[in-house]
């Protein structure tokens, strides 16, 4: 991913546009591969609303980006260990209330090992 993108307000949907751009992907190709409707994302777009977290989690599956890849100023490119590959490929196959779940249970345990000074 090319260009540098400054921290502002429309970060999230200057970067959009731009990857649209970048692979030469239309409006349609992004709905389909991020299981969005056509309506929504075109209205998001148009409208210049933010998208909130779980929608931008989809649209980057439709880019086949990570959200830590979206969301890296520097344009370095993230690598993940075989481990976190492992644990992070299903996640795009979860629907987003089992999401929010996973997401609350590993807090809970971060909070626990925390609370109980226990490394892994």
């Amino acid at each position: 991913m090319s260009g540098k993108f400054e921290k502002t307000d429309n970060y999230v949907l200057d970067k959009i546009n731009t990857l649209l751009k970048e692979k030469n992907m239309s409006h349609y190709r992004l709905a389909k591969n991020s299981g969005l409707l056509l309506s929504s994302l075109s209205v998001m777009l148009s409208r210049g609303s933010t998208p909130n977290f779980i929608t931008l989690d989809k649209i980057c599956h439709g880019f086949g980006i990570t959200t830590a890849q979206f969301f890296n100023y520097d344009d370095e490119q993230v690598i993940l260990t075989k481990k976190q590959k492992e644990f992070l490929n299903p996640w795009t196959q979860l629907y987003d209330n089992e999401k929010l779940k996973l997401k609350a249970y590993m807090q809970a345990i971060t909070d626990y090992n925390s609370t109980h000074q226990k490394k892994n």
